[in-house]
Parts: C-alpha cells; sequence; structure tokens
C-alpha cells in the first residue's frame, strides 16, 4: 500500500514522457511554425526568373528580389522594384518596405510557408496574379 503513490508517479512519468516523444515524433518540416523566416534563394513559379534571396545580418532581416534586366537607350537596368527590401513577418503577413523607395512606411502583404514553397501577395505588380507561389532552389 505505501509503494501505491510512488507507482502511479512512475506511470504518469511514462505516459508523460511517451506522449511528449510521440509529438516530437509526427513533427514534419512542413509544420514549420507560419513566422519563421524563409532562408535562401527563392524563385516564383510561374516566371521562373524573379526571385528572393532572404538574409539576416544579426538582427536586421532582408530580403533581395531580382526581377530581371531591361534597357533604356541601349542600357541595361534592373526592372522597377528589384532591390533590397526590409521585412517582418506576422503569423500570416509579411510587412516590408523597399530602400530604393522614397515612401518610408512599411506595407502588409498576405504571407505564408509551407515546406520548400511561399505565397505572398503580389508586392510589385507581377501578372501572375494577387498571390505568388515561390519555391525554395538548393
Amino acid at each position: 500500500m505505501k509503494n501505491q503513490p510512488l507507482q502511479h508517479i512512475i506511470v504518469f512519468s511514462a505516459a508523460l514522457t511517451l506522449g511528449f516523444s510521440l509529438c516530437l515524433l509526427s513533427c514534419t518540416k512542413a509544420d514549420l511554425p507560419l513566422n519563421q523566416p524563409p532562408e535562401g534563394t527563392w524563385v516564383e513559379l510561374n516566371s521562373r526568373s524573379d526571385t528572393i534571396r532572404f538574409q539576416r545580418i544579426d538582427d536586421l532581416e532582408f530580403f533581395t528580389l531580382t526581377l530581371g534586366i531591361e534597357g533604356a537607350n541601349g542600357i541595361g537596368l534592373p526592372k522597377y522594384g528589384s532591390g533590397m527590401y526590409l521585412y517582418t513577418l506576422g503569423a500570416d503577413y509579411i510587412s516590408m518596405r523597399w530602400l530604393l523607395s522614397s515612401y518610408s512606411e512599411f506595407k502588409t502583404f498576405y504571407f505564408r510557408r509551407s515546406g520548400n514553397r511561399i505565397h505572398i501577395g503580389n508586392f510589385y505588380d507581377a501578372p501572375y496574379g494577387e498571390i505568388l507561389k515561390f519555391e525554395k532552389l538548393n
């Protein structure tokens, strides 16, 4: 009879450990938190040429958008909207500011990450719809 409380504690501890272990094993890469910052280079699925490269220096999170080159009087220049953006992530949004713009406010767009894909509201007027789909490059 004196060992009964000890047995309950042992059974409870074993059940808790087993439950926690099963939780850890059931997680996959697709279960990443929505606001986890992406890393590396991502390509837009329709154009296969628009890319975003996410970077971090200390606490500063930014990305570089590359849209290609367009000619003006025989001079190749980056397309409008290309360049660096500061950003912050929320649960289902990204707030960003284009560093080459005189507009200093952050603009907010839809954002969702699922495994090796991200969906972002059309922030650079691409002709591919309201939501842009990017896939991570290896």
